[in-house]
């Protein structure tokens, strides 16, 4: 994968990476994988925070039901 990025935060993201004793396609890498990771987070809380709005929509019983198909083995 080719990554374009202006000159300024290349030669930052270099200054980090050394900074931290990483290559720059790690620092990258961590980068990115943190930044994913905070938007699932968000991505999650927003989704709980719509449920709390609407207590009668945040039923949780067919995950129950679920799991209980799948570890016991239940069809019921």
């Amino acid at each position: 994968m080719n990554l374009r990025m202006p000159a300024g935060l290349h030669d930052r993201a270099k200054r980090m990476a050394a900074s931290r004793n990483v290559s720059l396609t790690k620092y990258v890498l961590n980068a990115v994988e943190q930044e994913t990771k905070r938007e699932q987070r968000a991505r999650l809380a927003a989704g709980f925070a719509r449920l709390a709005k609407d207590p009668d929509h945040a039923s949780v019983d067919y995950a129950f039901d679920a799991q209980a198909e799948v570890v016991l083995g239940n069809d019921s």
